[in-house]
């Protein structure tokens, strides 16, 4: 019979089949209609909600996939599709066939081109702390490069979270652009969440994170020239430089049971590989109700 699954993903129109064999320690998730992909993929324990973590869209998923727009979801995150999963007690393997672009919403909704394979476990470390990894590769026939053109993109990532003491969380992620010239053809994120238990705040979290973007060559080498719109001006208009660098903390203060204020301080160097542009600083304020 199907069970959902322990954790579901972001709310959509999109069903969760689980068959366990009583016999075999094996399991298998089939789950189709329009979905999260990240409520499957590139999870992430520390950097996956931005509800309570993380606010910048580069450390909430792979920036190669979510900020560099090869995942395709539509305006509100969901894509059509499907996924299969095979579930031991040491590993899960799964595999994602999604629409991207115009067929997110409905639209080329005949041909899925967005794919990803991903293998996860979890282990135990630094006197049996758990931690999960996951490694995963994607391509997606819909990709666009930097000049906005169409082409077929392919690439591998990493995503990492481990605990190293009882109220501290490490993460890390990698994404590697095998095809396809992007602005950005490599980034790593890193950083950790403090719990605040260690000063009497249980439920309260100190939180900080970089992220590094590798911009691509042809990107750097057409970036001062290019004219994709032929409007006689370049569309970005300044030589690009090799790194995009972007810093965030936070610090989640529980007001009450069902409600926390997150003020947030970001800041971004080098923004979109400009490296005559000025620092950028953001601050903000997150409020979560739940009920």
């Amino acid at each position: 019979m199907p069970t959902p699954p322990s954790t579901w993903p972001r709310p959509g129109t999109s069903w969760t089949c689980r068959w366990d064999d009583p016999k075999s320690k094996t399991k298998l998730e089939i789950t189709v209609g329009k979905m999260d992909p990240w409520g499957f993929f590139d999870q992430n324990l520390v950097a996956g909600d931005e509800t309570r973590a993380f606010m910048n869209q580069a450390l909430v998923h792979n920036p190669l996939l979510d900020a560099g727009g090869d995942m395709g979801v539509d305006a509100l995150g969901f894509t059509p599709g499907a996924r299969v999963a095979l579930v031991t007690d040491d590993f899960k393997v799964s595999g994602g066939l999604y629409e991207s672009g115009n067929g997110a919403s409905f639209q080329n909704s005949t041909d899925f081109p967005f794919r990803i394979l991903q293998v996860e476990t979890t282990q135990r470390f630094f006197g049996g702390l758990e931690g999960n990894y996951r490694l995963y590769g994607w391509q997606n026939g819909r990709g666009t490069d930097f000049d906005n053109k169409r082409k077929n993109h392919l690439g591998v990532g990493f995503s990492i979270d481990q605990k190293v003491d009882d109220y501290v969380t490490l993460f890390s992620r990698y994404g590697y652009q095998i095809q396809g010239t992007p602005r950005f053809d490599q980034s790593l994120t890193f950083g950790g969440e403090v719990g605040g238990s260690y000063w009497g705040r249980g439920a309260d979290g100190l939180g900080l994170a970089m992220a590094i973007s590798h911009t691509s060559s042809a990107y750097r080498d057409r970036s001062l020239t290019v004219d994709n719109d032929n409007d006689g001006n370049p569309d970005f208009g300044f030589k690009a430089g090799s790194f995009e660098q972007l810093m965030e903390i936070y610090y989640r203060y529980r007001v009450m049971p069902r409600f926390e204020l997150t003020p947030d301080f970001q800041m971004i160097r080098h923004p979109g590989g400009d490296p005559s542009d000025a620092v950028a600083y953001a601050l903000g304020i997150r409020g979560q109700l739940t009920y």
